[in-house]
Parts: C-alpha cells; structure tokens; sequence
C-alpha cells in the first residue's frame, strides 16, 4: 500500500517539475520577444 502511495506522490513530483520547466520556458521566451520589440521600437 505504501510502495503504490510513494509511487503516485513521484509521478506527481515529476509532473509539476515538468509544468514549471514547461512555465520556465514559456517565460523566457515571452521576456525575450518582449525584449526584442522593445529594442526594435527603440531603433
């Protein structure tokens, strides 16, 4: 019983570790297209 409660508390780890890289990116990526523009505006 404790073997399948681990199990499940694990997949839920890797599951959010996965949406906050997933987030991380997302983000990045919208700070450096904003970045982009901004400097084009700049130009």
């Amino acid at each position: 019983m404790r073997t399948l409660e681990q199990e499940f508390l694990n997949e839920e780890t890797e599951h959010s570790t996965a949406a906050m890289l997933l987030l991380a990116s997302y983000l990045e990526l919208g700070i450096f297209m904003l970045y982009k523009t901004i400097e084009l505006f700049i130009s």
